[in-house]
């Protein structure tokens, strides 16, 4: 149904990859922030037609008692439990903490983990990895961060080329090979799940 507009939004894309993000942006949208007509005709209107014709109700996940919810249901709903609220409680950010730290190194190792996350928990990280029980991550993440004084001041997103500048930053294969060593035997989504099971009272409700 879509397949013209997908096409199309590829073909500007490949005949555009040397400009900036910002003239993109103007081929894509007017000054008013609307999708350029000609490039994108009526598929909004139409997406949004088919999904008032599908009538979708959405009913939040009841996370009151997790012993009814397997591991995997329990690690799915992770991003809903522990990205909801900015004010976090001591195990919550525990959790949030880890749960990051997971997520990033398991998508693209190391270097997108400090990369992304822009340095902000390196302080704290040691010590949640410790608090869920996932000893010989935290010391390998540990003996990463000391070797190398690495702060969260170092990660300045406002420098220019900031990806490319960060994911080299530091000899992040060091640290990857260290992990790498236990990450197939030693899960720490498991010691996650854990966690947040023993301690689904103050997590759940952040109380």
């Amino acid at each position: 149904m879509f397949g013209n507009l997908f096409d199309n939004i590829k073909r500007v894309i490949d005949e555009n990859m040397d400009k900036p993000p910002e003239e993109l942006d103007k081929m894509f949208f007017d000054e008013n922030g609307k999708p350029n007509e000609e490039l994108f005709g009526n598929a909004f209107e139409k997406i949004k037609a088919e999904i008032s014709n599908l009538n979708i109700t959405y009913e939040p996940t009841d996370f009151s008692d997790l012993s009814e919810m397997s591991d995997d249901d329990v690690y799915d709903n992770l991003p809903m439990i522990l990205f909801d609220d900015d004010n976090l409680n001591d195990e919550k950010k525990i959790a949030h903490i880890v749960f990051e730290f997971e997520t990033e190194y398991a998508n693209g190792g190391a270097s997108q983990y400090f990369t992304n996350t822009r340095g902000e928990h390196i302080s704290e990280l040691v010590n949640a990895l410790e608090t869920v029980g996932a000893l010989k991550y935290a010391k390998a993440c540990d003996d990463f961060i000391k070797k190398y004084d690495i702060k969260p001041d170092n990660f300045d997103d406002s420098m220019k080329n900031y990806f490319e500048v960060a994911e080299n930053m530091y000899p992040y294969n060091e640290l990857e090979t260290v992990i790498d060593e236990f990450y197939t035997t030693d899960f720490l989504q498991d010691y996650l799940i854990k966690y947040i099971r023993l301690n689904a009272a103050k997590i759940i409700d952040n109380q």
